[in-house]
């Protein structure tokens, strides 16, 4: 027997010997690994969501811009009747809406 088929012997036996330490091994290995993968695509999705805030945020302060009142600001005002507060369900962030009368 070879050098290399004497040392797949003897691990091959004393994975046979330590059966729930070799299961535990690999268990966590696993777990590790899918921990880091886990961990990138958070960060992946963080990021996008993070792009996808900053474009929304210049498109309305742009719309905002653009429709800047063009009358005088004494001569009509609008009171919000009620304000809400829900939970945005991609970011978490809570929004506010008011509708108006």
């Amino acid at each position: 027997m070879s050098k290399l088929g004497a040392c797949v012997d003897s691990t091959l036996t004393w994975i046979g010997n330590n059966k729930l330490s070799s299961f535990l091994i690999v268990l966590c290995f696993g777990f590790i690994v899918s921990t880091w993968t886990l961990a990138a695509v958070n960060s992946n999705l963080n990021k996008e969501i993070d792009d996808l805030n900053r474009r929304i945020d210049s498109l309305t302060s742009t719309t905002a811009a653009s429709q800047a009142p063009s009358q005088s600001p004494s001569t009509t005002t609008e009171t919000p009747q009620e304000t809400t507060t829900t939970d945005d369900e991609v970011t978490g962030k809570q929004i506010r809406r008011r509708r108006y009368a």
